[in-house]
């Protein structure tokens, strides 16, 4: 007689098998979710350009005219969010930084790291809050 599990039993095997099947990442690297963490300052650097010609002059550095560069902004707040949120300390990092110091923040470093992805540029970010204490 064969006994098909059910329930909770097999709701809780599944996870153990699917848990077991996951291949493990090599030491150091993980899988950024979206297209942003993958995505390099070089083309954050060109989407900013792009957006600076479609700016008023009147216009904070910060307009976002591009949904591209938006986009690309929001991914590296929302991974320093994610890591503040993780942390077992420090999680109110960047508090302090309004909204345009972010982004030049972030376009100054990618013009001077063009090869760095925004995976890269997160962590920066975050550890220069950190020692600005922001």
């Amino acid at each position: 007689m064969t006994r098909i599990v059910t329930g909770f039993t097999g709701a809780f095997l599944g996870m153990v098998i699917s848990a077991a099947a996951q291949p493990t990442a090599p030491d150091g690297q993980f899988y950024p979710l979206g297209s942003g963490g993958s995505s390099s300052c070089e083309a954050f650097v060109a989407a900013a350009e792009s957006n600076n010609r479609a700016r008023r002059p009147d216009d904070p550095p910060n307009t976002f005219y591009h949904l591209e560069l938006a986009s690309l902004m929001s991914w590296i707040e929302g991974f320093v969010s994610a890591m503040n949120y993780m942390a077992p300390t420090g999680r109110m990092v960047g508090r302090h930084a309004a909204p345009v110091v972010r982004y030049l923040w972030v376009e100054t470093y990618c013009r001077s790291h063009p090869l760095d992805t925004l995976v890269q540029v997160a962590a920066a970010f975050r550890r220069d809050l950190i020692a600005r204490g922001m």
